[in-house]
């Protein structure tokens, strides 16, 4: 979170987003990226994993602490109107989340 903050704190925005980083961490990522308006109109972020060896699709409890992160990170995308979401099923998954253009 500390090299995102000084990339807004230099005001950078960015067409191309990619995050493999700390899966607990995701939705902080995407939310801070998303809320500081550094994602420019049209932009896309990559978020790699987010299938995790197929666990998002569990309906069990008994998954590991990583699928639970990512099915909760996809859920949390899903429902934000200000994208639009596709996860490519390659290896654990790559999810290309498109910012929609804001209407006037």
């Amino acid at each position: 979170m500390e090299s995102l903050q000084k990339l807004k704190e230099e005001g950078q925005v960015f067409d191309l987003v990619f995050i493999d980083a700390d899966k607990g961490n995701y939705i902080n990522y995407y939310n801070f990226i998303m809320d500081n308006g550094m994602l420019e109109q049209s932009g896309t972020l990559m978020i790699d994993n987010t299938l995790w060896k197929g666990e998002v699709y569990s309906t069990s409890d008994n998954i590991s602490p990583y699928g639970k992160f990512l099915k909760e990170f996809n859920e949390h995308v899903r429902q934000d109107p200000r994208v639009n979401q596709v996860v490519l099923p390659v290896h654990d998954g790559v999810s290309l989340i498109h910012r929609v253009e804001e209407s006037d």
